[in-house]
């Protein structure tokens, strides 16, 4: 039976087609049938991910489950993901202590809403997370009180095996809930991912969870998303970010909703000092034109290691796009740009034309509406992809690996800009860096090219691919490519 449960086991990345479900629509005896047959693989070999929604979990149906998932393990095709949904209150303890005491599942989530678990539960919880070798994501949604806190807490204290924490969509209860959570994660050694996304955190709140994370030497990805920070926890951030973790790569603070904006002054004076950030989302924070143009001069230090920016859905008019859009060209590391919903026009988006035209680096500026500048902006980053930059490094490309460059942008999909335009333009760019003056290849030089020069698998640019990868030395793939004819840039 497939129920919107099933949507759920997408978090692990496993197709629907693959996650067994089993409901409260079913009699207990079926349920117990399906469990025995997931857990011996009969008929049940195609399954990755259990679901087990609004169920009743009486002593037998727990030791059919505590076997299945022991058997699916000793067949060396244990579950991917177990999952709890809503099951019945009086039995939930059961359950989750059933799922923890099995040390062969990856990942497990439970979800839990309006369903109180006992303290008994809460240590099961516990202790998984301590002693389950295998045990690498564990995701909550529940109300979070004194007594479970204290039990997850004391988990997560030390070297645990868990790699991932998620804890979307909780509640937390009061205070000192958050205060314990931050105390064991202020001993955590291993956990790579915490999030705590729609939490509804205060700001406050979340600068005390920050807090518990300083030094922390694994943390990999920090989401905080859709909760209350402004200037405390912007605070909290900063020292985070300036105490330079070693691995913190992802740093997702979108859809702030309190009362007080991002700090961004604070902030991308910590980003300048971090080395380590790749991906930083603040979209629908209400940035406006002045925390663009401080995100902008963040940008163009040579320190940044920024890779992705999404600053979407927020207050950004024509001024800061214009502003941005003149440190395009200063850009260094970043590949992606997010702008999508800020309310800036045509005369924001050809700055931003102008200012793709010198950025080499930048492969995606997302901004989803059309503007009269939008093919312009669409063809810079389409070069940008295929190579351009290589055209505009300091010590020239060898002409014997250009036809790699070539090869690799057939095997690109440029729509809704054709091939022929990008090679067109990439050979227009090249004959400006070699002769320092400007060239225009006519349609009529391009008709100079063999017969499908530029896209058949067996024509020059392919052959001298297959060439090109298997000789390492330069002088011998120079000699190869002048043996061989004309090549595509002997023009």
């Amino acid at each position: 039976m497939v129920d919107s449960a099933t949507r759920m086991s997408s978090l692990t990345r496993v197709p629907i087609q693959q996650t067994l479900v089993v409901s409260h629509a079913r009699s207990r005896e079926e349920v117990d049938e399906l469990l025995q047959r997931g857990g011996s693989l009969e008929g049940a070999d195609q399954y990755e991910a259990l679901v087990m929604r609004r169920l009743t979990f009486h002593e037998t149906t727990c030791d059919i489950l505590r076997k299945s998932l022991q058997n699916r393990y000793n067949k060396g095709r244990p579950w991917k993901k177990v999952e709890l949904r809503n099951v019945e209150p009086s039995t939930a303890t059961n359950a989750i202590a059933t799922c923890m005491s099995v040390d062969a599942i990856e990942e497990i989530q439970f979800v839990m809403n309006n369903v109180e678990v006992n303290p008994k539960g809460w240590n099961s919880i516990g202790e998984g997370i301590r002693s389950n070798v295998k045990l690498r994501c564990l995701r909550i949604t529940s109300v979070l009180e004194g007594a479970g806190i204290k039990m997850l807490s004391r988990g997560l204290e030390g070297g645990s095996f868990l790699k991932i924490l998620d804890l979307t969509w909780c509640t937390f209860a009061s205070d000192d809930v958050i205060l314990t959570l931050a105390r064991g994660l202020r001993t955590n050694t291993n956990l790579a991912e915490l999030h705590c996304m729609g939490c509804n955190m205060r700001d406050d709140q979340l600068a005390w969870l920050v807090g518990g994370l300083a030094n922390h030497p694994t943390l990999e990805c920090l989401d905080i998303n859709g909760n209350k920070a402004g200037a405390m926890a912007s605070a909290a951030i900063a020292r985070l970010l300036e105490s330079n973790l070693p691995s913190l790569r992802k740093l997702d603070m979108s859809f702030q909703k309190g009362t007080q904006r991002l700090q961004m002054p604070v902030l991308s004076r910590a980003l300048v000092a971090s080395a380590s950030i790749s991906i930083l989302d603040l979209s629908n924070c209400r940035l406006e034109d002045d925390d663009a143009i401080l995100l902008g001069q963040m940008l163009c230090q040579s320190s940044s290691t920024i890779l992705e920016l999404f600053i979407a859905r927020n207050r950004i008019t024509d001024e800061g796009i214009i502003s941005l859009a003149a440190m395009l060209p200063h850009f260094t590391s970043l590949r992606r740009l997010s702008l999508w919903g800020n309310p800036f026009f045509d005369e924001g988006a050809r700055a931003l034309a102008d200012g793709m035209a010198e950025n080499y680096q930048i492969l995606d500026l997302g901004l989803f509406r059309h503007f009269s500048s939008s093919d312009s902006i669409m063809m810079s980053t389409q070069l940008n992809r295929a190579g351009r930059r290589l055209l505009h490094v300091q010590d020239p490309v060898p002409l014997g690996l250009w036809a790699l460059v070539f090869a690799r942008i057939n095997k690109l999909s440029f729509a809704p800009v054709s091939t022929p335009d990008i090679m067109r333009h990439m050979l227009e760019d090249f004959i400006f860096a070699r002769n320092d003056e400007p060239s225009t290849l006519s349609r009529h030089q391009m008709k100079k090219f063999p017969a499908g020069f530029f896209a058949d698998p067996a024509g020059p640019i392919n052959k001298a691919t297959a060439r090109f990868r298997v000789e390492d030395d330069l002088a011998s793939s120079r000699a190869t490519e002048a043996s061989s004819g004309p090549s595509c840039i002997a023009i």
